[in-house]
């Protein structure tokens, strides 16, 4: 995560890293899908203990949306 989200700022603009950090077009597709739900999560609840993100009712789409990312890494290697 803190590579994607902190480090290169993929989430911010996945299409820069193909070949870096990402592979495909597929694994761009999801990391875009993972910053829709994970930024404004982030944006609303900001800096707090993990316990309130787990808490959240938006927290089960940020998973499902890690997940397809690790897939389509996973599928592109």
């Amino acid at each position: 995560m803190h590579v994607l989200f902190d480090d290169s700022r993929v989430l911010d603009d996945p299409e820069p890293p193909v070949g870096e950090v990402l592979a495909s077009a597929r694994e761009v597709r999801a990391a875009r899908e993972l910053a829709e739900v994970l930024g404004p999560l982030i944006d609303e609840l900001g800096d707090v203990g993990d316990e309130v993100y787990l808490a959240s009712p938006r927290w089960p789409a940020v998973v499902m949306a890690a997940q397809n990312v690790l897939e389509a890494m996973r599928a592109d290697r």
